[in-house]
């Protein structure tokens, strides 16, 4: 997202907007003012490890909580691509949440299994979740990790190591890659899952890439992993229809988290109906917070 720069028609305009940024409060990065998000404008903010931009709704002013939701791209893709996607932008502007798009090193994500060794990404994500916390008043009701087919398989990864620093996990038809974790160490999770019937890129039941040096786990068997961590029963509570998908949920479990499994018949491609589902889950469980 680009945003417009004033150019000062005197050098009196430039020295007086110089020291109204050096008595600018921390906060003032916002948008709704007109005053541009400094995340917003790539290379975007850094952290150890990487880098971040980040899209707020309009009218905001800086000030009021918001949701959060940080979203990890998929395979090739970067975090420019991820705040100029039209169904997130709308997404955000909808539910006047504050997106964070992490960058990946080498427009990929370094999660156990993957081809990918350019860093340890749950330090970057820690280093990023301290930093958005710091810099900007989030609702922390709802601060969640999403992401799209590589992007959620990060997901999926971190929420299996630390899902304690987001409130809800949404993983967008990606998920371990082999070999896929026996138990995760990390403790209970809320997470929602959307994966299509038809998706050739990540099927659900995994595929071998680069002549089987690796492989996409499988995801129905590894959604097992996830029912354990939760001590939930195999039978779902419920099934239900939204927007197209057929969801299961799981909220008859022993740990507090809750589960929700949506498949749609489409391939492997974001829908707004999908971020729908999404965002409704946060909304539920936030209600229980």
């Amino acid at each position: 997202m680009t945003h417009p720069h004033i150019k000062a028609a005197a050098g009196l305009c430039i020295l007086l907007a110089s020291l109204l940024a050096v008595v600018a409060p921390a906060r003032a990065d916002r948008v709704g003012t007109g005053i541009a998000l400094s995340c917003s404008v790539p290379p975007g903010c850094a952290v150890a490890g990487g880098r971040y931009l980040a899209l707020a709704p309009s009218g905001w002013d800086g000030k009021v909580a918001l949701p959060v939701l940080v979203f990890f791209h998929g395979w090739r893709e970067s975090a420019e691509y991820v705040v100029q996607d039209a169904p997130l932008r709308a997404l955000v502007e909808k539910r006047g949440a504050l997106l964070i798009a992490p960058h990946g090193e080498g427009n990929t994500w370094s999660y156990p299994g993957a081809p990918g060794r350019h860093r340890d990404e749950f330090a970057f994500i820690a280093a990023l979740v301290v930093d958005v916390k710091a810099r900007f008043p989030v609702d922390a009701r709802r601060f969640v990790a999403a992401g799209f087919s590589q992007g959620a398989s990060m997901v999926w990864n971190s929420a299996c190591r630390q899902p304690h620093l987001f409130t809800v996990h949404g993983a967008l038809a990606g998920g371990f890659w082999e070999p896929s974790p026996d138990a995760c160490p990390g403790g209970t999770v809320d997470l929602v899952h959307v994966h299509g019937t038809r998706d050739g890129t990540v099927p659900m039941g995994g595929r071998a890439l680069r002549g089987g040096l690796f492989r996409q786990a499988d995801i129905r068997r590894d959604w097992a992993v996830w029912l354990s961590g939760n001590a939930c029963p195999a039978l779902p509570s419920t099934t239900f229809a939204q927007a197209g998908r057929t969801c299961l949920l799981w909220s008859a479990c022993a740990r507090p988290g809750h589960l929700q499994f949506c498949t749609h018949d489409s391939g492997h491609e974001i829908h707004e109906s999908d971020l729908e589902v999404l965002w409704a889950f946060v909304e539920q469980r936030a209600l229980s917070r």
